[in-house]
């Protein structure tokens, strides 16, 4: 109850349009420093790929950790395989893409898993924790950042999230 009340609150002060402390942000550096973090505490393979050094993005560094948690987070609930990383760029965006070989989301499913308390199917229910709540915070998060969220999923074959963030000019 206690978590649950912390995640409301915190979806709650997303909801309400405080200004997010916009600085260029090493989406690289943020990304690689979590994936080892979450490598270490789950003892689970986790694979970064990075076309480039490093990539600079307009954000709130807590804000983003806590997008990129959310999603290394589900990744490591609904799967048992390797994770795989991806960080690009192109002449506008900085894209981050979370890919797991895990229980996937059925098609019909999709386009609710960024609802509030949205929780797909039995497996995914209280025994592997949470709330329902995480991919609206992150969905929220990615929206102030003036960035878009992506779901590419087959079931029994894993899940893709692809978000996009603007570059730093």
């Amino acid at each position: 109850m206690k978590n649950l009340t912390k995640t409301l609150l915190s979806l709650a002060e997303l909801e309400d349009s405080k200004p997010v402390d916009i600085k260029s942000v090493d989406l690289v550096s943020l990304s690689t420093a979590l994936v080892t973090q979450f490598m270490q505490v789950y003892d689970r393979p986790i694979i970064l790929h990075k076309n480039s050094h490093s990539i600079f993005i307009k954000g709130d560094e807590l804000k983003l950790k806590q997008v990129i948690i959310i999603f290394l987070d589900n990744a490591i609930k609904y799967s048992t395989d390797v994770i795989e990383v991806f960080l690009e760029s192109n002449q506008h965006m900085g894209i981050l893409r979370i890919k797991d070989y895990g229980i996937g989301i059925p098609q019909e499913e999709q386009s609710h898993v960024f609802e509030r308390f949205y929780r797909v199917d039995k497996a995914r229910k209280r025994d592997s924790g949470g709330s329902g709540l995480g991919l609206a915070i992150a969905k929220n998060i990615v929206n102030l950042h003036k960035g878009e969220i992506e779901i590419e999923s087959k079931e029994h074959i894993g899940t893709e999230i692809k978000v996009t963030f603007p570059l730093t000019n």
